[in-house]
């Protein structure tokens, strides 16, 4: 696919008057190239969503025909980047896919203990990048929900020990010392989910965020990103002691 993008690209002449986006052709490039190293995703995709944000186009190579005709071409506005703290972004993320793989309630249970027995942890993909969401019921509705996104657990130190030392994803955090983080995960994050005063996450902005860890350079995605819609549940509330 890619060959065939540069081929069109190659091959076509384009009037730069018939640009309206504020991109031209060779930023939008890089706009791409940008896109694929902070998400992951093949250059050639990330051409394709250049194409859709500037021009409203399905594919790169389609928006590369249209610039060649002699019909001037509407720009799609960007999607802003969202006023969400970054590292809450990515708990509303994680949480939507609890919700999505049936993991997770937004209803209180009926007992406590039903509420404490309540935890686990599912493999996700979220902004472009492998993660971990894990969830523990802490008791009166509240639920703990950690992520581990941009996770390598082949790269993890202690993911083939033995015994309490193997990593097993029941703690908020990996269990490999701080100085290891960098190796094999990108960021973690964790924060409360309450259940019985109404579905939101604890807190507001970066506050009530915990046991937390930044890999250098790896928060721009997330700052960059629109914000998430919580799926039911509201992404900031009270929080409770």
């Amino acid at each position: 696919m890619l060959s065939r993008i540069r081929m069109v690209t190659n091959m076509i002449s384009i009037d730069p008057a018939k640009l309206r986006s504020a991109r031209s052709v060779a930023q939008s490039k890089k706009d791409a190239r940008r896109m694929s190293r902070e998400t992951g995703c093949q250059y050639a995709q990330a051409l394709d969503a250049v194409a859709r944000r500037n021009w409203g186009h399905d594919s790169w190579s389609e928006c590369i025909q249209a610039l060649s005709t002699s019909a001037p071409i509407e720009p799609v506005p960007s999607p802003m980047p969202g006023k969400m703290h970054p590292l809450r972004k990515l708990v509303v993320l994680g949480t939507n896919e609890l919700i999505k793989a049936g993991k997770l309630s937004l209803a209180p249970p009926a007992t406590d203990i039903a509420d404490r027995n309540d935890s686990g942890h599912i493999f996700v993909e979220l902004a472009g990048k492998p993660a971990v969401v894990l969830w523990t019921a802490i008791g009166f509705g509240e639920v703990q929900i950690s992520v581990w996104w941009d996770y390598d657990h082949s790269k993890h130190p202690q993911a083939e020990l033995k015994g309490a030392c193997r990593e097993s994803f029941q703690t908020s955090a990996p269990l490999a010392k701080r100085q290891h983080l960098k190796k094999f995960v990108g960021i973690v994050v964790s924060a409360w989910l309450e259940r019985k005063e109404g579905p939101h996450l604890q807190g507001k902005g970066e506050d009530n965020l915990f046991d937390r860890y930044v890999r250098r350079g790896e928060i721009a995605t997330f700052k960059a990103l629109p914000d998430p819609i919580p799926m039911g549940y509201k992404a900031e509330g009270k929080f409770f002691m």
